[in-house]
């Protein structure tokens, strides 16, 4: 589960600092579209934290976008990611 915290983090990262743009993000996804599977699904309830759920929930907005990879997985990551946004929400 280390490669997909490690690809969460970067891929937070280059959300974060491109503000979004699919530009900087998409390319970073197709070389790893490995990652985008069940296994990445599993994590991210785990990994957002208050700190990262703005750049999570920027990073599902790209997901829904995504033209590569499963359409079916990309979309369950997002819905994974505004689920958990919505739930953070709820507890302040």
């Amino acid at each position: 589960m280390e490669q997909y915290e490690a690809f969460l983090q970067e891929a937070l990262r280059l959300t974060d600092e491109s503000g979004g743009n699919p530009s900087v993000v998409y390319p970073f996804l197709e070389r790893q579209q490995a990652k985008l599977n069940e296994d990445l699904i599993a994590l991210i309830p785990a990994f957002a934290t208050r700190d990262n759920i703005i750049d999570l929930f920027n990073f599902a907005n790209l997901m829904l976008q995504f033209p590569q990879g499963q359409r079916a997985i990309n979309l369950e990551i997002a819905i994974a990611i505004y689920i958990k946004a919505g739930a953070s929400q709820l507890c302040r």
